[in-house]
């Protein structure tokens, strides 16, 4: 396993803001939907900013009540126009937080859960 983090409260060059304190471009590239927590094994995501899709499947081996929830960050820029969920696994209950830009995602049985998130006109 591998990743990386971006951290930087620097105006200029290094941060994410220039001096006069509006957003640089690289804040296109930094703030991306992406899975919080995943309430489950062999997890695949992926997130395709041009055609503005983001995808998440999993497996899990619970049943609803025992299930956690699987926490999506949905960033606002991703989805101009709004988003929606497709979803094409196991049967979900989902919520969403506008504050704090969270979709709950829940399995209510077991198996693979396949969800895209895509533009709401989509």
């Amino acid at each position: 396993t591998s990743g990386w983090f971006y951290w930087s409260y620097d105006r200029g060059s290094w941060g994410l803001e220039d001096e006069a304190g509006k957003e640089l471009l690289k804040a296109n590239v930094l703030v991306r939907p992406y899975p919080r927590c995943i309430a489950g094994t062999q997890p695949r995501f992926n997130w395709q900013p041009e055609q503005r899709e983001f995808s998440l499947a999993y497996n899990t081996a619970n049943s609803h009540e025992e299930s956690p929830a699987t926490e999506i960050y949905l960033p606002p820029r991703a989805w101009p126009q709004g988003w929606k969920l497709v979803n094409a696994g196991v049967e979900i209950e989902e919520a969403y937080d506008p504050m704090s830009h969270i979709l709950s995602v829940r399995a209510k049985q077991a198996g693979k859960v396949r969800i895209r998130i895509v533009e709401a006109s989509a």
